[in-house]
């Protein structure tokens, strides 16, 4: 197993067509494994969970009651419960055409 070439990974294309020296791994002391700034993982899990359990919330209240009131002067002709205008079709041919 001494004898077996690990592989070498780039990241640009000036990194894969330098010399081979640049194309050597890093040390491990040259490792920056700092966060980068800006948002971390931990912070993004805090906001998506805030964001879902505010959705959660939001959905499940209750809507306020809404109550039809009747007219107060009744125009002629209506009758409560029934249309006052109905679907027609010409009956002249079998197309069906409305009217």
């Amino acid at each position: 197993m001494s004898g077996a070439k690990t592989p070498h990974y780039w990241k640009s294309l000036p990194v894969l067509n330098g010399p081979p020296a640049d194309r050597a791994p890093p040390a491990a002391g040259d490792r920056n494994l700092s966060q980068p700034p800006g948002l971390s993982r931990r912070r993004f899990l805090e906001a998506a969970g805030f964001s879902l359990s505010l959705t959660a919330m939001v959905g499940c209240s209750r809507t306020p009651v809404e109550i039809a009131l009747p007219l107060v002067d009744q125009p002629e002709g209506v009758v409560p419960g029934r249309a006052l205008h109905y679907a027609t079709t010409c009956g002249g041919c079998s197309a069906g055409c409305g009217l």
